[in-house]
């Protein structure tokens, strides 16, 4: 913490984005303000790149001015509805809005909003600390007002509200979580009239999306002792209503003269000892779940005193259904979560019993490359307050740790899951996630386990074949490919290419296929249409009709197509999920490849939004080797499908694709969607493409 004058702030503002920003409010006649996270951070010494500005007047004419000012380097969105507009700009993004004034509806924190002055934009922030302002005018450059007392909060480390707590937070509960979020990431105390409001008002979290709470929790979790924020949420009576299965483990029962530990207090401090150790936040959700299954496994026996049996395998049952209530991701992260709640007794068994080759070539496999952090969770377990007990298990788990490394030299190779993974399986068998897939996969696991069968495909297939026919499985699904780069689809009509020597799909292929006994399964479907087409004349209404209900959408060029490559990835992981034989890769590995194809072609992408969620696209490029555009990827997030999203992306592909100067486009559908190409009319019946996935009887 530090204090700053006037002067001070204006020479930690002197940057060129602020000195842009002050520029473009002048040129207009416009105050503006930096608020909030940014002001409050400079005052704690704490980094930021995300700036918020207040206009009294039209944030957006100040964005739009800055755009113009920065030229091509900035990438403008502007979201109307909201009355805001976001500028980005190198590493930094800049967000604007008006000024305004909010009232409220009791059943809804969406807010009434009208045009208001700065004090009014300040009545309305949530805390003291976060309603301080700095004006950018040139005349006023870096001139402080902060009408609550917010610098003083700082030093003293308070947090509170601008005006009436019980308003502040009945009008918007997502508020309490943030003040208990605020007071942990900064280890500030909550101010007491402002604790008693959170008690008063706690009930009013009901009616906070899951999303938003989800949100909130994360950031808690991911502070250096997230334990603050979790005993704050239980004094105010908010964690009952969020984790009420957390809340269940504070019960200590006393039997006989015999009384169990605490696992509510326990669960905290194993959470604040893995923050010691990492950043993972799902190793993190892994500590706070690991032993929620306590509460329904806890027994007596006269013999052992209190018992919680299971309470591993018990825990791991109810992590699906925590994740899917707070709205955490329900794939691998979750999976992931699930895995270590299951698995963290396992290595104190091994270590009190004989530690076995077997033993802990089981704990390898079944962990698999999450072993690390299972152990370093198993060790944040370790909370005893006798030292030489506590010594007696870090030995323990360090024999278990030489265990796994010595057996990582000498057995690695068989210690590898086996080579043929559950996807695959799927994709052969044409299942879905189900318990026949995990018997495939355990069968293929214990016999390389078990050293019965070499880890290569060739012995793994055909027992997975001989298992498969065991149960009643009769067909194999493709992949049957001549290329390596189209792993999951086949060309069928398109033999005679010429572009490459090595021709992707030779002619004799499809009755080689039909030879091998292998038939046609799915089969998807690409056409080069004109762009004047009966779907899309009709798409131009949609367009229209979408603008007017509030969606909104950017077009984007070159370069700047990488802007939205996250967005990207989160429509296409949503959209195509549940697609045949969907591949999920992350998003580090999605994002090499977008930056490849931004640098190698010339990308064009729109991508629509409602509000500030983007929430479907359609990208293309102009087709190096030929003289036709590419309609290569569109998808729409499910929650959006049959709204017409894709129709409105579909107008705007073609009218970019028109002013690029073609008069066609090819377009690819990467699922079958007959209805959606009957309504293109007469263009697909001369110009369809087909390609299919093909199946073989066993």
């Amino acid at each position: 913490m530090r204090d700053l004058s006037d002067a001070q702030l204006a020479k930690l503002l002197d940057k060129d984005i602020f000195h842009h920003i002050s520029d473009s409010a002048d040129k207009l006649g416009l105050e503006c303000y930096v608020v909030g996270g940014y002001v409050r951070d400079l005052f704690l010494e704490r980094p930021s790149n995300d700036i918020d500005v207040v206009v009294v007047g039209s944030g957006i004419q100040v964005a739009s001015e800055l755009k113009a000012m920065l030229g091509k380097r900035a990438h403008l969105s502007v979201f109307r509805n909201f009355g805001t507009a976001q500028v980005k700009y190198k590493n930094t993004e800049v967000e604007f809005v008006g000024a305004r004034k909010e009232s409220y509806s009791h059943d809804s924190r969406k807010p009434i909003v009208e045009d208001g002055t700065l004090e009014d934009d300040q009545n309305r922030r949530d805390f003291t600390i976060n309603a301080l302002a700095v004006c950018l005018n040139k005349d006023r450059f870096g001139e402080l007002v902060d009408p609550f007392g917010g610098v003083d909060d700082l030093w003293d480390g308070i947090i509170r509200t601008p005006l009436d707590p019980d308003v502040t937070f009945s009008d918007d509960p997502l508020r309490m979580l943030r003040c208990v979020r605020f007071a942990t990431q900064l280890n500030f105390f909550i101010e007491d009239e402002t604790f008693e409001a959170l008690e008063r008002n706690a009930e009013r979290i009901k009616i906070i999306s899951g999303e938003r709470i989800e949100e909130e929790l994360n950031k808690i979790m991911m502070t250096p002792t997230p334990s603050k924020g979790f005993i704050e949420l239980y004094r105010c009576g908010l964690l009952q209503l969020i984790l009420p299965e957390l809340v269940a483990l504070d019960v200590v029962e006393t039997k006989n003269g015999r009384a169990h530990k605490n696992n509510f207090y326990h669960t905290l401090e194993v959470l604040d000892n893995i923050c010691k150790h990492t950043d993972n936040l799902w190793l993190r959700w892994a500590a706070l779940l690991h032993d929620i299954g306590k509460a329904k496994c806890k027994r007596w026996d006269p013999a052992a005193g209190w018992t919680f049996h299971n309470h591993n395998f018990v825990g791991a049952k109810m992590v699906p259904g925590i994740f899917r209530r707070l709205k955490l991701p329900m794939d691998s992260k979750m999976k992931y979560v699930q895995k270590q709640v299951d698995l963290h007794m396992r290595p104190i068994v091994i270590a009190d019993e004989e530690v076995t080759d077997s033993a802990v070539r089981r704990l390898m496999n079944d962990a698999g490359d999450d072993i690390d952090d299972l152990m370093t969770l198993c060790e944040a377990d370790i909370t005893s307050k006798n030292a030489i007990r506590k010594q007696h298990f870090l030995d323990n788990f360090r024999i278990v740790r030489e265990k796994l490394k010595d057996l990582k030299e000498r057995d690695y190779k068989r210690l590898l899951q086996p080579c043929v993974d559950g996807n695959e399986i799927m994709e052969m068998f044409n299942l879905q996630p189900s318990r026949e897939v995990g018997v495939l996969k355990h069968t293929l696991k214990d016999a390389v386990l078990d050293n019965k069968v070499a880890n290569e495909r060739e012995p793994l297939l055909n027992l997975l074949r001989d298992k498969a026919k065991e149960m009643g499985y009769s067909s194999l699904v493709g992949p049957l490919n001549y290329c390596t780069w189209m792993s999951y689809r086949w060309a069928i009509s398109r033999f005679d290419m010429k572009l490459f020597p090595d021709c992707t799909n030779p002619p004799f292929y499809p009755e080689y296929i039909k030879e091998l006994g292998y038939r046609e399964l799915y089969t998807y479907r690409s056409a080069e249409i004109a762009i004047n087409n009966p779907l899309n004349e009709a798409s131009k209404q949609v367009y229209s009709e979408k603008k007017e209900e509030g969606y909104s959408f950017v077009t984007v060029c070159g370069e700047e197509a990488f802007v939205y490559v996250k967005e990207v990835y989160e429509i296409s992981k949503n959209a195509f999920s549940d697609a045949l034989l969907y591949s999920d890769i992350p998003f580090e590995v999605f994002e090499k490849l977008y930056l490849s194809w931004v640098k190698e072609i010339d990308i064009s992408l729109i991508v629509a939004f409602h509000g500030k969620e983007a929430i479907g696209y359609v990208f293309g490029y102009e087709n190096r080797y030929g003289r036709d555009f590419i309609s290569k990827t569109s998808a729409v997030k499910k929650e959006y499908q049959k709204q017409k999203i894709y129709l409105a992306l579909l107008y705007l592909g073609s009218e970019l694709v028109k002013n690029k100067g073609y008069d066609t486009m090819l377009y690819h559908f990467q699922c079958e969607q007959k209805e959606t190409f009957r309504r293109f009319g007469e263009d697909v019946e001369n110009n369809e493409k087909r390609y299919a996935v093909y199946v073989k009887e066993l």
